[in-house]
C-alpha cells in the first residue's frame, strides 16, 4: 500500500464496515492514522462502533477503552459522526468506582450526528455513575447530537435533554421494565448553559417499559425555560404498548393537532393481554389518526385481531371525514397479523373476522384514500414451532410441513378474497411468513 492512498468511498465501504476495539483492529487504526490521507480518513472514521463482551469480561473494559482513547488524535475525532457503544457496563472495580476512560473519550467529541449507548440484555440493573452521566449529558449538548439511542441502561436523567439539548431530533429508548428516570440531583454540569434557541423532536421510538422516560421528558418540555418540544413529531414507533403508552401517544398527537406533522405511525399491539383488552380498547378508540399520516403500520395477534381491526376501520373513516372528506396523504398501510393457532384443515383463520375484513376494505376505499393510497401490505406471521428443524427432518416431517404450507397458502388466498375493493384497485398484497426469535424471516 502506498503511503498516501486516496480511495473512493465504494472501495472503502468494502474494506472497513466495522471498527472493533480488539488489539488487531487498534493496530489497523494506528496504521490508518499514519498512512491514509485526510480524505480517506474522513470516510473510514465516519461511523465507529465499539462492541464489548458484556458481563463475562468486565474487568477488561477500562483497558480496552484506554487503548481506544490513546489511539485517537484531534483530527480523527473530527471525522467521527456516528458513535455506538454496545454491551457496555461501567467498571465496578472498587478502587475506581466508575470508568474514567469513557469519561475521557466523550469530551473529545466535537460534533456528532448520532450516539448510541447500549448495555447487555442479561443485566437487570446497569446504572451509570453520576460522573459519567454528567460527562454524557455535557457531550450530548456540546456536540449537538441529533439522534440519541439508549438501550438497557437504568435510571437515566432524561429531563436534562429538555433543558440543554435543543438539537436532538430522534430519541430511541428501550429499557428494563424496572428502570425509572433519575432526578439528576447529584450531577455536576458546571459548563452547561441554558440554550437560547428551541428545538423540536421529530422521531420517537419507545416500548412499554420505557414509556415513563419519554413521558418524563414530555412533561419537562411543558415547563418554562425548556429548549425542546414535541409539537412537530413526524414519526412514532411503539415496540410494545400498554395503557400508559396509549396515554402518551394521545398527548403527542394532541400537541401536533394544530399543525399536523405526524407522517409515520407504527404500533405493536401483540403483547396486549386478554385480561386488560377491554380497558385498552376503550382508550384506543379515543385516539384519532392525524390527517397528515403517510404510513401506518399495525401489528396484532390473530386471537384479538377482530377488536383491533374494528378500531382501525373506524379510525380510518373518522380521519377521512375530517374537513369534509378531503384527500388524505396516506400512501401505505402495513398490517401484521401474528397467528399462534395450530393449523386446522377443517376451519379457516378468518371466519371470525369476516365483518372486520369487509369494514377495513370499505374504509380504505372511500374517496379520501382514492388517490394517495398505493400499497396495502398484509403479512400473516406463523410460529416457527409449526415446522420441524431442518437437521431433524424425516419423510413424515416433510409431509407435515407440506400440509402446513398448503394450509397457510389457502388461508392467504381466503383473506385476499375478503378484500374485493382493494383487490380491484390492485394495491393489496397478502403474504405469510415464519417468525423466528422475534424477527420475521
Amino acid at each position: 500500500m502506498s503511503s498516501s492512498p486516496i480511495l473512493p468511498i465504494e472501495i472503502l465501504e468494502n474494506i472497513v464496515d466495522l471498527l472493533s476495539d480488539d488489539r488487531v483492529s487498534l493496530l489497523r487504526w494506528a496504521l490508518v492514522s499514519r498512512n491514509f490521507t485526510a480524505r480517506s480518513q474522513k470516510y473510514l472514521f465516519h461511523r465507529v462502533r465499539l462492541g464489548f463482551p458484556g458481563t463475562s469480561e468486565n474487568h477488561f473494559m477500562s483497558a480496552r477503552i484506554s487503548r481506544f482513547v490513546d489511539s485517537l488524535t484531534p483530527r480523527l475525532v473530527r471525522y467521527i459522526k456516528h458513535l455506538s457503544i454496545y454491551n457496555y457496563i461501567e467498571s465496578s472495580v472498587p478502587w475506581l468506582g466508575h470508568d474514567r476512560k469513557l469519561a475521557l473519550l466523550l469530551p473529545k467529541i466535537e460534533k456528532l450526528e448520532s450516539f448510541t449507548l447500549s448495555g447487555p440484555r442479561d443485566v437487570a440493573a446497569n446504572k451509570l455513575s453520576p460522573n459519567l452521566l454528567s460527562v454524557l449529558i455535557t457531550m450530548l449538548a456540546s456536540a449537538e447530537v441529533s439522534e440519541f439511542n439508549l438501550f438497557e441502561i437504568d435510571s437515566f436523567p432524561i429531563a436534562f435533554l429538555g433543558r440543554y439539548c435543543p438539537c436532538i431530533r430522534s430519541i430511541t429508548f428501550s429499557l428494563h421494565r424496572t428502570s425509572t428516570p433519575d432526578s439528576g440531583d447529584n450531577l455536576s454540569l458546571p459548563h452547561l448553559r441554558v440554550p437560547t434557541n428551541a428545538g423540536f423532536v421529530e422521531r420517537v421510538v419507545l416500548c412499554a417499559a420505557s414509556t415513563c422516560f419519554i413521558a418524563a421528558l414530555y412533561e419537562e418540555t411543558k415547563l418554562p425555560g425548556t429548549c425542546l418540544s414535541f409539537a412537530r413529531v413526524q414519526e412514532i414507533e411503539v415496540g410494545s404498548c400498554d395503557d400508559s403508552t396509549l396515554e402518551l401517544i394521545k398527548k403527542l398527537l394532541g400537541d401536533s393537532a394544530a399543525t399536523p406533522s405526524l407522517k409515520k405511525l407504527s404500533c405493536n399491539f401483540r403483547e396486549v393481554s386478554d385480561f386488560s383488552l377491554s380497558n385498552f380498547m376503550q382508550e384506543l378508540h379515543l385516539i384519532w389518526l392525524p390527517c397528515s399520516l403517510r404510513k401506518l403500520q399495525i401489528e396484532i395477534l390473530h386471537e384479538t385481531g377482530a377488536h383491533f381491526l374494528d378500531w382501525l376501520s373506524v379510525a380510518l373513516l373518522n380521519s377521512a371525514e375530517v374537513e369534509g372528506g378531503s384527500r388524505r396523504p396516506l400512501e401505505e398501510l402495513v398490517l401484521v397479523i401474528h397467528n399462534k393457532r395450530f393449523p386446522d384443515a377443517t376451519a379457516t383463520l378468518w371466519e371470525a373476522m369476516d365483518a372486520q375484513c369487509a369494514a377495513l376494505d370499505r374504509a380504505l376505499s372511500v374517496p379520501a384514500y382514492a388517490v394517495a393510497l398505493r400499497r396495502v401490505d398484509i403479512f400473516v406471521e406463523v410460529a416457527r414451532e409449526f415446522f420441524y428443524t431442518p437437521y431433524a427432518k424425516t419423510q413424515q416431517n416433510l409431509m407435515e410441513d407440506e400440509v402446513f404450507v398448503s394450509y397457510f397458502s389457502r388461508s392467504i388466498d381466503d383473506l385476499y378474497a375478503r378484500l374485493p375493493r382493494l383487490r380491484a384497485r390492485g394495491i393489496v398484497s397478502v403474504k405469510w411468513r415464519i417468525r423466528r426469535r422475534g424477527n420475521a424471516a
